[in-house]
C-alpha cells in the first residue's frame, strides 16, 4: 500500500489512514499505525527513492500525530508505503481507503483538484501492489 503520483515538489501530510474491506468477516483496519498515535513511523517505510518521513503534530496538536512526506525529488512515486499482511486481502474484493491529508508547496497548504490529472494540483492517489512468487509486481 503506498501513496503515489504527486508532483515531486509537493509535501503530503497524512493522518488517520485506513484500509478496510467493504464486505468481509475481517472488519478491522488492515493498515497498522495509520493514525500515527505511536508518535513514530512504525510499519511505514520509504517507497522508492529517498523521501523523508517525519512525524509531526497532527491537526489538533494535543497528542495527535501525522506523517509528513517530503524531499521527494527525482520521481513522483517517492513516498511512504506499508507492507500488508495477506490475512484480510482477498483477490476480487473491494476495499475502502480513508485518509485525512494536507498538501503543501513551499510550506503553504493548498486545496487539491479532484477533477485533474495534473500532478501539481491533483488529489492524492493510493495504490496496492502485489508481488507474485517470482517477485514481479502487479498493481491492484
Amino acid at each position: 500500500f503506498f501513496q503515489a503520483n504527486q508532483a515531486t515538489d509537493i509535501n503530503a501530510i497524512l493522518d488517520e489512514v485506513s484500509l478496510t474491506p467493504f464486505q468481509s468477516s475481517c472488519s478491522s483496519n488492515i493498515l497498522l499505525n495509520g493514525d500515527f498515535h505511536t508518535g513514530t513511523t512504525k510499519y511505514w517505510r520509504r517507497y522508492y527513492g529517498d523521501p523523508f518521513l517525519e512525524i509531526i503534530d497532527g491537526k489538533d496538536g494535543l497528542g495527535d500525530y501525522a506523517l509528513k512526506i517530503y524531499n521527494r525529488e527525482g520521481n513522483d512515486d517517492n513516498s511512504a508505503k506499508q507492507d500488508l499482511q495477506m490475512g484480510c486481502l482477498v483477490e476480487g474484493e473491494r476495499y475502502y481507503v480513508q485518509v485525512e491529508y494536507r498538501l503543501e508547496k513551499n510550506g503553504v497548504s493548498f486545496e487539491c483538484d479532484p477533477t485533474t490529472d495534473d500532478a501539481a494540483t491533483r488529489c492524492l492517489e493510493f495504490d496496492i501492489k502485489s508481488f507474485d512468487s517470482q517477485g514481479d509486481a502487479h498493481e491492484t
